[in-house]
């Protein structure tokens, strides 16, 4: 999909929410509709690499964007707006501002913007998202290929999804599902650090006896990043007694298999045991410290997968998308 500047964007949203209007409600569009809008949004609009005045063209097409959906909400109160006009209502959101003068004006970037996951970038297709991997970016959807691996055999691709740009992991239970309901589900499944997670190895696991193996993301907690204090594998965890110490020797009981949290078992220790600790800077920025961690077996499991996955040969591989190893 061709990627639009912000003014083809407003231009072009503007074109099919007034055509939108002249099939569902041409009455509206009666006094509005003069010469010079049809010199503006006539035609498909396809701007030089340095368009002429294109600050005031911007403000222009706002003001009329704005007087557009004021139109429809008080000739047609109550009524549903058809997808050309709800296009045209966020990115109006999305790109103007009334300021505290009560001015329309377009967003700078102090304003602030939508993040890229929510922000729309064609009036044609309302799912379609700026994505980026690596030092490529383009504007549409992600495409997510599955395919078996083994040596000596004939590969063959088992599985092709086509999701809207969301994090990569997102797009791996539907793999599973799908694989499962046409019964070429692997034993074992190939993966880049962009599908892992510890929740995610541990789902495929339980769900679909399905041994994920691919790095693991790094760990991001602050202990981690400062590489000072104590971070979840400096506790010791006493999972036949259900208890957890920290390094400095005191033991906490107040154990949680929470379901929003699944499959973690969250252990939080006292203020009463925290507050006189003279490394709780270390520890935590709160009052007391809270671990989460997975059960007994899902800890073997992340160990036995992390941090990269090697073929026969010995040699690191990271495919590019999942790949499968067949049962």
């Amino acid at each position: 999909m061709r990627e639009l500047t912000r003014l083809e964007l407003v231009l072009e949203t503007v074109r099919p929410a007034l055509e939108e209007c002249a099939r569902t409600g041409p009455e509206i569009l009666g006094g509005l509709v003069d010469e010079d809008w049809a010199l503006r949004y006539g035609r498909q609009v396809r701007l030089v690499s340095q368009p002429s005045h294109p600050a005031a063209r911007l403000k222009q097409a706002g003001t009329d964007a704005a007087e557009l959906l004021e139109r429809v909400r008080s000739r047609r109160p109550g009524m549903a707006t058809g997808p050309a006009m709800e296009a045209l209502r966020q990115i109006m959101v999305q790109h103007f501002l009334v300021d505290a003068r009560g001015q329309l004006r377009p967003r700078a970037e102090k304003d602030g913007f939508p993040s890229t996951g929510r922000r729309l970038e064609s009036p044609y297709d309302l799912e379609a998202r700026y994505t980026r991997r690596g030092h490529r970016t383009w504007v549409g959807y992600l495409a997510h290929a599955t395919q078996t691996c083994d040596e000596g055999r004939v590969n063959i691709i088992t599985d092709v999804a086509t999701t809207v740009p969301t994090g990569d992991s997102t797009a791996l239970p539907g793999i599973h599902t799908r694989l499962k309901r046409r019964r070429p589900l692997p034993t074992e499944h190939l993966i880049d650090s962009g599908y892992t997670s510890v929740v995610l190895h541990d789902t495929a696991a339980r769900t679909h006896r399905v041994t994920m193996v691919g790095p693991l993301r790094t760990n991001n907690s602050r202990q981690r990043k400062t590489d000072d204090g104590f971070a979840q594998e400096n506790f010791i965890i006493d999972f036949d007694h259900r208890e957890v110490t920290c390094p400095n020797g005191q033991v906490s009981g107040n154990w949680n298999e929470l379901p929003a949290m699944a499959p973690f078992t969250v252990v939080r220790f006292h203020n009463r045991q925290c507050g006189p600790c003279p490394e709780r800077p270390k520890c935590t920025s709160g009052a007391a410290r809270t671990v989460n961690f997975l059960p007994d077996a899902s800890t073997t499991s992340r160990s036995a997968t992390a941090p990269t996955s090697r073929t026969r040969s010995g040699s690191v591989t990271t495919p590019h998308a999942p790949a499968s190893r067949a049962p």
